[in-house]
């Protein structure tokens, strides 16, 4: 696979990429979960469903680490995640309760 941009290329495991120069819809594909904001520097505001048991959320990295995970009460709808520890990039957000899964992209700046 190879994409050549203004940018220039690059090499991944045998990959040829652009830089990238945008990210697709940070909104995702979940309309129950909002992030907000986004991008965020410090935090990430999360609403999510009220779940009838303990959910979690768990920020992942472009390389697919768990890099944060945050459990999440029962009945609450919002949850601030602390990300002043993470690099900048693009993290999927994803909340679960054991049976639902959702999630959102967010990007983090510096």
């Amino acid at each position: 696979m190879g994409v050549t941009t203004l940018g220039g290329t690059a090499i991944f495991h045998g990959f040829i990429f652009g830089i990238a120069t945008a990210v697709g819809n940070l909104n995702g594909s979940s309309t129950e979960l909002k992030v907000y904001p986004n991008p965020a520097k410090d935090y990430l505001i999360i609403e999510h469903p009220a779940a009838n048991k303990p959910a979690y959320i768990k920020c992942i990295d472009a390389f697919g680490r768990m890099v944060e995970i945050v459990s999440v009460k029962r009945d609450d709808t919002k949850t601030q995640v602390n990300i002043g520890s993470l690099s900048a990039g693009v993290y999927q957000i994803i909340w679960s309760d054991g049976k639902t899964l959702l999630t959102k992209t967010a990007l983090i700046i510096r």
